[in-house]
C-alpha cells in the first residue's frame, strides 16, 4: 500500500518528499507520543498560570493605594 501510495503522490507532484509513512493504527500506538502531547500541554499551561499571575499582580500593584 504504501508503494501505491508514493506512487500517486510522485505523479501528482514530483518535488515533494515523503518519509516516515506509517497507518493512523501505527501512529497512535507509538510509545512517546501520548507523553510528548502531557508535557506540551503541560507547558502551555504553566506559561499560561504565569501570564496570568503576572497579570493580576500588574493590576493590583497599579490600584493600589501607593501609586499616585
Amino acid at each position: 500500500m504504501i508503494s501505491a501510495l508514493r506512487g500517486e503522490i510522485a505523479r501528482l507532484d514530483p518535488d515533494l518528499a515523503l518519509f516516515d509513512i506509517h497507518s493512523m493504527s501505527e501512529r497512535i500506538d507509538l510509545p512517546w507520543l501520548p507523553r510528548t502531547s502531557m508535557l506540551l500541554a503541560n507547558a502551555f499551561g504553566a506559561i499560561a498560570l504565569f501570564l496570568a499571575t503576572l497579570g493580576i499582580y500588574g493590576v493590583l500593584a497599579y490600584l493600589s493605594p501607593g501609586h499616585s
